[in-house]
């Protein structure tokens, strides 16, 4: 079995058994005013609303620091019934994705356009293998 000298830790995963599959990335979004839903991808994009690139995902992680209250949707589910309401200083983990695109929301308090923050990753833990 390979040893890991912290001292000199691998520049590649060349030759590993263990490399890291679980690429993430995070995002700062800005949701679009009027109230107007704000996709999680480029395409569909509301004007002067900024998103990410439908960056591949198994969940996303989204963190309202807004100071207002926002809906979360997942899928084409944009309906009141369908929301996942969120407060200022909320963090939740939508799992079961398979890309930021999945995912839109809106600021459902004023009409300001509003910025929240999600990281993208294809999963929590570390799979056992």
């Amino acid at each position: 079995m390979a040893s890991y000298d912290h001292k000199s830790p691998p520049e590649s995963n060349a030759g590993s058994k263990y490399f890291n599959i679980n690429q993430c990335k995070s995002f700062k979004i800005t949701l679009a005013a009027s109230k107007a839903l704000t996709r999680f991808t480029d395409g569909g994009q509301v004007v002067g609303a900024t998103g990410v690139a439908g960056f591949p995902c198994g969940e996303v992680i989204v963190v309202n620091k807004s100071d207002k209250q926002i809906e979360v949707f997942d899928g084409d589910n944009a309906g009141a019934a369908n929301a996942f309401q969120m407060d200022n200083n909320d963090s939740f983990t939508f799992r079961g994705q398979t890309s930021t695109a999945g995912l839109s929301a809106k600021n459902i308090t004023d009409d300001d356009a509003v910025t929240i923050y999600i990281r993208a990753q294809f999963f929590s833990d570390n799979p056992a293998r």
